[in-house]
């Protein structure tokens, strides 16, 4: 069965007048959950053959936080430039053209694109994603360009704050 990891990026630093939204970095908060994220997956024994990322400063921060936690070569994450700023449907697309050898994904982003594609795709009431959460969603095909309405099951939603 194919499980797909949504992570909403950790919590970032408010952006400086003349930094860009995609520029910001990682608050020492942020840092910390992403460990504790990483820890919690790597004890459920989470092995991602591969990990999506917005390009995003603080995605991809987020990423590499999570990536050592699971022994996964960053040189291997792939940036995405469609989950930043994503809408529901570029979100959907760039889960449609995942590599179906890949049984566990991780896909790491921004909300609101995070909470609605987890809702959408498991119809489980998945409002909204705090700062470092993961919606881990169990596929119901062995084929991810089925990416569709209730498509998935909702198995858990995890927070920082609950670990």
């Amino acid at each position: 069965m194919k499980k797909l990891y949504i992570i909403r990026h950790a919590k970032a630093e408010d952006g400086f007048e003349m930094q860009s939204d995609f520029e910001r970095n990682l608050e020492e908060k942020g840092v910390n959950d992403a460990h504790k994220i990483g820890i919690m997956l790597q004890k459920q024994g989470v092995i991602p053959q591969k990990v999506y990322v917005s390009p995003a400063y603080r995605t991809k921060q987020t990423a590499e936080i999570l990536a050592e936690q699971l022994s996964f070569d960053k040189t291997k994450i792939i940036f995405e430039k469609n989950l930043y700023d994503a809408t529901h449907s570029d979100f959907l697309q760039v889960i449609s053209n995942f590599d179906n050898t890949a049984e566990n994904v991780i896909v790491v982003g921004h909300n609101p694109s995070c909470s609605m594609v987890a809702d959408y795709l498991s119809n489980d009431n998945v409002s909204f994603m705090p700062t470092c959460a993961v919606a881990c969603l169990e596929w119901k095909t062995d084929d991810w360009a089925t990416a569709s309405q209730n498509i998935a099951t909702l198995l858990w939603l995890k927070s920082p704050k609950e670990l």
